[in-house]
């Protein structure tokens, strides 16, 4: 009997996984962005309808082990009155943190507790779905490093909330372990900054199309690459001569001073390469075509508030690339669910003109619990009153096109 059950509970899991495999996958690509505290000022230019998720970065610890995190306020009202169903994750550590208070965090079983207890608390009074670890190369021999993945892993697992990570585009840390790794909801590599002020005697692209390229290659041979985000930089570095770098710079001034820089990755022409780098419009197109061909999770962005918020968008340029790629881009956003998570009844409604055809719901099981058909109006109400609590999955259908949205009952 013990063998038999075995078996059959084998069986199912791996239903499960395929079922909720082929459902994520019928999911639009993500676009994730990166708005750093310091950016607040600029939440209300960023489009972010283009976004499926944000990273708010970054949370630390101080001294005393309390994580410190600048207001998150204004970042979710302004999402709230554009696109409430992005999915916000607070993003820990960052470039430059205090490594002595985060070793001390890290040091022991005890310590570690307590901030993953704060780092979930965080979740679940601010409402976001989870946490990114953006831990680099401070910690690249921190044995710590994956005992706390782990641990948090398990602490945000028991709230139903993601874990993240930033990695670099062609290094895995040898202190992140197997399970560590495979511990992560996806992964944002981030493929820039191969070169940059700290060596100026290396000039040059800090975030090519090859080196891009190499990035995929390297962590597909580590993750399946859905759980990839391809990583693309806002920014430019420079370089003067050996010795001196030049200014690094936001793209949103770089097309500031000419409109054309918008389309070359490249200002200046000296022979030895001291010239000012970045990613212009073409660029930024062609990787995420490259991510999609390679079959990736989607696009990462460092960071939204470096943007154009006009005509020379590159994140417009992202998600009008996605649309090319007849990927059906961001369909997700054009809905609202309210209230989610609900207790009895959610109502999804159109933000557009476009109709509702048809919603299934499937629960955690992939159950169809239930289907409302001939619908033909941007507004529909489920009645939950009847469902456990627990995770679904509403499969909706609009106009010959299919998207999926996760509801929760509580």
């Amino acid at each position: 009997m013990l063998k038999t059950t075995v078996t059959l509970l084998k069986k199912k899991g791996a239903f499960l996984f395929l079922f909720w495999s082929t459902l994520l996958a019928a999911q639009t690509p993500r676009v994730i962005g990166y708005v750093p505290d310091y950016r607040l000022y600029a939440v209300n230019q960023i489009d972010f309808t283009k976004i499926t998720h944000v990273n708010y970065s970054f949370g630390n610890p101080d001294a005393s082990g309390n994580l410190v995190v600048t207001d998150i306020t204004p970042l979710k009202t302004a999402i709230a009155s554009s696109n409430p169903n992005i999915s916000i994750l607070l993003s820990i550590g960052g470039g430059v943190v205090n490594v002595a208070n985060w070793n001390a965090v890290l040091a022991s079983p005890s310590s570690r507790a307590a901030f993953i207890t704060q780092l979930v608390n965080y979740t679940v009074t601010n409402a976001i779905a989870g946490i990114d670890v953006d831990l680099e190369w401070d910690f690249t021999s921190n044995t710590n490093y994956s005992p706390f993945v782990l641990e948090l892993k398990t602490a945000l697992d028991a709230e139903n909330k993601l874990m993240t990570a930033a990695l670099p585009g062609g290094t895995l840390f040898s202190v992140i372990t197997p399970q560590a790794l495979a511990a992560f909801d996806f992964i944002n590599i981030m493929a820039y900054d191969y070169t940059g002020p700290w060596q100026p005697g290396s000039p040059g692209q800090h975030s090519s199309y090859a080196q891009a390229q190499s990035a995929i290659a390297f962590w597909k041979s580590h993750v399946t690459a859905d759980k990839l985000n391809l990583g693309v930089p806002f920014y430019s570095h420079s370089f003067i001569n050996a010795t001196t770098a030049g200014p690094d710079r936001n793209y949103s001034d770089i097309v500031a001073d000419n409109p054309a820089n918008a389309d070359v990755d490249q200002i200046g022409n000296d022979p030895n390469g001291y010239n000012e780098y970045y990613n212009g419009r073409p660029t930024i197109a062609n990787k995420v075509t490259l991510a999609h061909n390679e079959g990736l999770g989607g696009i990462m962005i460092w960071e939204l508030g470096q943007d154009a918020f006009n005509q020379y968008s590159l994140l417009t340029t992202i998600a009008t690339t996605l649309t090319t790629l007849n990927t059906a881009a961001f369909e997700p956003v054009v809905y609202t669910m309210f209230p989610n998570p609900t207790h009895d009844q959610l109502t999804i409604a159109m933000t557009n003109a476009k109709t509702i055809e048809s919603v299934v719901l499937y629960d955690f099981l992939g159950k169809k619990v239930q289907t409302i058909s001939g619908i033909q109006n941007s507004e529909v109400v489920l009645n939950l009153s009847d469902c456990t609590n627990g995770l679904y999955v509403a499969k909706i259908s609009s106009e010959g096109k299919e998207t999926t949205l996760k509801i929760m009952k509580q």
